[in-house]
């Protein structure tokens, strides 16, 4: 559901991150990179925990990769560096038009830390109230094929795999 969003993140990031290195904003991108990539590992984690079946550590993980958006990407990046960017750098180096276009390419990443944070919040609440599995809503999943009875996990799906050759070995064999 976010293909545009994502696309257009990422041809911004880099962008930004080529454009800052190029013109010697070497720290500004830099710090992108870094608010960008800290939550990353919790996300990740979320994203195991959840494959594993083990939903606790899956809402804790995902409790935490939204805390730390909330302070990287909605705290850290407006008030470290679009304040650096869009005042500090205007007072020490002065305005050109090439600080027009790298500042609208921050701003426009931080809308879009906004609306995605906004989806993040609506994933955390109903996790935490519905206390079961939550399908990442954005995204086609290759499992949305299956039953709500099936088991949503690929290692669950890989282990009812080998069961099933398992049980259709035997019943050839047991039919010789």
């Amino acid at each position: 559901k976010d293909f545009f969003e994502m696309v257009l993140h990422h041809v911004v990031t880099i962008w930004l991150l080529v454009f800052s290195w190029s013109t010697n904003f070497v720290r500004v991108g830099s710090l992108v990179l870094l608010v960008h990539d800290v939550v990353d590992p919790f996300l990740q984690g979320a994203k195991v925990f959840k494959y594993l079946g083990m939903q606790s550590l899956c809402n804790l993980s995902f409790t935490l990769f939204t805390l730390g958006w909330l302070l990287t990407r909605l705290s850290a990046y407006p008030l470290v560096i679009l304040r650096s960017s869009l005042w500090q750098s205007v007072e020490e180096f002065g305005m050109f038009p090439a600080h027009l276009l790298f500042n609208g390419a921050l701003i426009l990443l931080q809308c879009l830390h906004i609306v995605w944070f906004y989806f993040i919040v609506k994933i955390l609440i109903r996790s935490l109230r519905v206390g079961k599995v939550v399908n990442d809503t954005r995204s086609d999943s290759e499992q949305s094929d299956c039953s709500d009875d099936e088991p949503h996990s690929p290692v669950a799906n890989g282990a009812q795999a080998v069961r099933r050759r398992h049980r259709n070995g035997l019943a050839k064999n047991s039919s010789t």
